[in-house]
């Protein structure tokens, strides 16, 4: 198990130390508290990364639908 100081993990994620500190103030984020020493587990800072993944869509869906109309966008509203 490796542990992080705040400071590594505001590094790794590109953050403001005092963000990943207001997280652990919070109970945002789990992490170790050793004596007045706070840590966070590497593990716990790479799922962050893992759950703040977002997968693209497709901007445009090129397929011809039955009837022989293109679909000019996947936007839910019909607006283009």
């Amino acid at each position: 198990m490796s542990l992080l100081t705040v400071m590594q993990v505001a590094e790794m994620l590109a953050l403001r130390v005092s963000t990943v500190r207001a997280w652990v103030w919070r109970n945002k984020i789990p992490y170790v508290k050793l004596e007045r020493a706070v840590r966070i587990r590497k593990d716990v800072a790479e799922g962050l990364v893992e759950r703040g993944t977002v997968t693209p869509v497709s901007v445009r869906d090129t397929r011809e639908p039955e009837g022989g109309n293109t679909v000019e966008s996947t936007n839910p509203n019909g607006a283009r």
